[in-house]
């Protein structure tokens, strides 16, 4: 797997992040289907569920769009050479890890399970301290004030 050959010029991030992602949804739904815990009302699910589904991807899609509009990879492992503060980042540092909270929070209400919603919280913890820690500490060591500066005035999640 590519990914695991992080570049020498980057945050080496050798865990893809929507693998951490993709991999709770399947944990949650796992502890669901041996004990069922459903979470809101059957006309509730889907409506709730498509929203938060729709306005992760649409979260995902948008950085990806200003990503390849700055011309730097989106990839943690891959060499940075812009930091991108504009879109989006200029809410949170980190909107495209939000965005996978997000859909996992979409796919707990659209099945109705209350074990995927909480294998958010360690998704958040994980993605924390074994990716944004290497990113903000390659950004820093990489655009110094630059990025400092970015990191004072935007937040890290929203």
């Amino acid at each position: 797997m590519s990914f695991l050959k992080a570049d020498i010029d980057s945050a080496r991030v050798k865990f893809p992040p929507p693998l951490i992602a993709l991999l709770s949804i399947l944990f949650g739904a796992v502890l669901n289907w041996f004990r069922p815990a459903p979470m809101v009302s059957e006309s509730l699910r889907w409506p709730l569920g498509a929203l938060l589904i729709l306005g992760g991807v649409g979260i995902a899609v948008s950085c990806s769009r200003l990503f390849k509009k700055a011309q730097t990879n989106i990839a943690p492992s891959k060499t940075t050479s812009h930091i991108v503060t504009t879109g989006v980042y200029g809410l949170s540092r980190n909107p495209i890890y939000l965005s996978f909270v997000i859909v996992g929070v979409g796919i707990a209400f659209a099945v109705n399970s209350l074990w995927i919603a909480l294998v958010q919280i360690p998704v958040v913890l994980l993605i924390r301290k074994f990716v944004i820690a290497n990113e903000e500490h390659y950004l820093e060591s990489k655009f110094g004030d630059e990025y400092r500066s970015y990191k004072r005035n935007v937040r890290r999640w929203i």
